[in-house]
């Protein structure tokens, strides 16, 4: 594991086991680590940390701190990815991690402030019984509690292919995955985030019905 990931790991798992925000890390050398690799070893480690909270009796916690831990990798690399381009040696890239890391920390705290992300409905495997998702703050968000559902009820699926659906008054998220079994289909209606707070869709185009 590099150290990056570590003080991610440390830092967030921290926060999830006191209910207090992050402890700040002490300054220290770190080796340098690429744009990518700090998103990936990011978003990795916020999938280790839910899988140890999630064994823990308040799962509504857990999903909050993974929908902020996982949408904060991507908010603060910005601030990050700046740092870094001016990071001139070691120090200045630690600098840069810690800054990295009190954004995340910053992202964490607010999502664990709001209402937790709670599903409704029925499994999913049709229009009439959708998985509702109800309390995401944004569309960014609710797509990343899609993928939170289904890591949670069937965590050996593969994302393959999204199509955004229009029902009467409702808007349904098809998702198709790569299973064990086969390829299988889940329908998330979406109309309680969707197009919240201006942010540009990640959704896929349009498919009429």
């Amino acid at each position: 594991m590099n150290f990056f990931k570590f003080l991610i790991l440390a830092a967030v798992a921290l926060f999830v086991c006191t209910g207090e925000p992050f402890a700040e890390e002490s300054a220290r050398e770190t080796p340098a680590v690429s744009k990518q690799a700090k998103l990936d070893g990011c978003r990795v480690a916020c999938q280790k940390i839910y899988r140890n909270c999630a064994t823990r009796p308040n799962t509504d916690a857990c999903d909050s701190t993974f929908l902020g831990c996982d949408l904060g990798c991507f908010a603060c690399r910005g601030a990050a990815n700046e740092c870094d381009g001016k990071a001139s040696d070691k120090t200045d890239a630690a600098r840069c991690d810690a800054t990295f890391l009190a954004c995340l920390k910053e992202k964490v705290a607010a999502r664990v402030k709001e209402p937790p992300v709670r599903f409704e409905g029925g499994d999913g495997r049709s229009e009439q019984t959708a998985v509702i998702v109800l309390g995401a703050t944004n569309n960014f968000e609710g797509v990343a509690a899609e993928s939170l559902w289904t890591r949670k009820a069937h965590p050996d699926w593969r994302k393959s292919e999204q199509a955004l659906i229009r029902s009467g008054s409702h808007l349904f998220d098809r998702i198709g995955y790569q299973t064990p079994d086969g390829p299988q289909t889940i329908w998330f209606e979406i109309s309680g985030f969707f197009g919240k707070l201006g942010f540009d869709s990640p959704l896929a185009p349009q498919t009429p019905k």
